[in-house]
C-alpha cells in the first residue's frame, strides 16, 4: 500500500487552470463519492481501513485542489491528518494539520480553524511538548467562544485543565475543568461531562483530599454506565478502587477491583487486564502497600466530516 506521505500534496493557487461548469459538476460528484468511500473505511476502524480512507481522501483532494475549493481541501486535509494521529504517526498528523489551518484562515471558517487548532494542540500534548499544547489550545478556545460552539468550548476547557494538570499545576487544571463541567451540563453531553467529572476527581486525589475524590468519580461513574462507555466505566471503577485502598479499606478496593476486571475483559483491555489482576492480587496477599495508580485522565480531540 502507498502512504500518503510518498505523495506530494499541492494546495490550489490562483494558477489553478479554470474547469468548464459542467467538468466542476462531475469533479465534485466524483471527489464527494471518494470521500464518503474515505469516510465508510475509516468508521470499519481497523488499521488496514485506515490507511485505505486516507488513499481515498488523498483523490478527493486532489480532485478539490483541481477545483479550486479550499475550504473542502481543508476540511479533508484535516481528517487525514486525525487519522494519522490515530495510527500514532504524530508527525504525519502535524504536517497534514499545519497544511489545513492556513486554507481554513483564508476562507476564514472560524469554526473549523478551532477545531484544527484543537487537534494540532492534541498531538503535541501526546509528545509531551506541554507548552506548544497549550498555545494551541489557547488559540482554539476564543474562536470557539465567539462562534458560539459550547460544545467544543467544554472539550477544550477539559483538555487545558489536563495539560495544566500534566504540569503539576493542580489549580490551574480544576479552574479549567470548573469551567468546562457546567458546559457540558448545558449542552447535555453526559460522556464529556463524566470525563470531566473523572478529572477532577482525579485532581482532588492528587492533592490528597479523597472524600471529594471519591465524591467526583462516584458521579462520573453512573454517567459512563448510562452512556455505555465501557473502558472508561473499568477505568473509573480502578481509580474508585485505588482510593479505597489508599484509606486501608482492602475489601472496598476489592470490590471495585472486582467490578473492573470483566469490563476490561469484554473491551479486548489486556494491559488494564493485567494491571487489575496484580491489584486484586496484592490485596488478597496483603503482602505489600500498594502505591497510588496513576488515575486516569481524559483528554478529547475531534474531526470534521463535511
Amino acid at each position: 500500500m502507498v502512504l500518503l506521505s510518498q505523495f506530494e500534496i499541492v494546495v490550489a493557487n490562483g494558477d489553478v487552470a479554470p474547469v468548464s461548469v459542467s467538468s466542476d459538476v462531475a469533479m465534485r460528484a466524483d471527489a464527494k463519492r471518494l470521500f464518503n468511500e474515505g469516510d465508510k473505511l475509516y468508521r470499519q476502524g481497523t488499521a488496514e481501513s485506515l490507511r485505505k480512507s486516507i488513499e481515498k481522501w488523498q483523490e478527493a483532494l486532489k480532485l478539490y485542489q483541481q477545483i479550486g475549493d479550499k475550504k473542502l481541501q481543508a476540511f479533508i486535509l484535516n481528517n487525514i491528518g486525525f487519522v494519522y494521529d490515530s495510527l500514532g504517526d504524530k508527525q504525519q498528523a502535524l504536517k497534514f494539520y499545519n497544511q489545513s489551518l492556513p486554507l481554513l484562515i483564508e476562507v476564514r471558517d472560524k469554526a473549523q480553524q478551532a477545531v484544527t487548532l484543537n487537534n494540532i494542540a492534541f498531538v503535541y500534548n501526546s509528545l509531551g511538548d506541554k507548552q506548544q499544547a497549550l498555545k494551541f489550545y489557547n488559540q482554539s478556545l476564543p474562536l470557539l467562544i465567539e462562534v458560539g460552539d459550547k460544545e467544543k468550548q467544554a472539550i477544550a476547557f477539559n483538555n487545558i485543565g489536563s495539560v495544566y494538570n500534566s504540569l503539576g499545576d493542580k489549580q490551574q487544571a480544576l479552574k479549567f475543568y470548573n469551567q468546562s463541567l457546567p458546559l457540558t451540563i448545558e449542552v447535555g453531553d453526559k460522556a464529556q461531562q463524566a470525563v470531566t467529572l473523572n478529572n477532577i476527581g482525579s485532581v482532588y486525589n492528587s492533592l490528597g483530599d479523597k472524600q471529594q475524590a471519591l465524591k467526583f468519580y462516584n458521579q462520573s461513574l453512573p454517567l459512563l454506565i448510562e452512556v455505555g462507555s465501557k473502558e472508561k466505566q473499568a477505568s473509573i471503577l480502578n481509580n474508585i478502587g485505588a482510593i479505597y485502598s489508599s484509606l486501608g479499606d482492602k475489601q472496598q478496593a476489592l470490590k471495585f477491583y472486582n467490578q473492573s476486571l470483566p469490563l476490561t475483559i469484554e473491551v479486548g483491555d489486556k494491559t488494564g487486564q493485567a494491571n487489575t489482576l496484580s491489584l486484586c492480587r496484592l490485596q488478597r496477599l496483603q503482602r505489600m502497600q500498594i502505591k497510588p495508580l496513576t488515575l486516569l485522565s481524559f483528554s478529547t480531540t475531534y474531526r470534521v466530516v463535511t
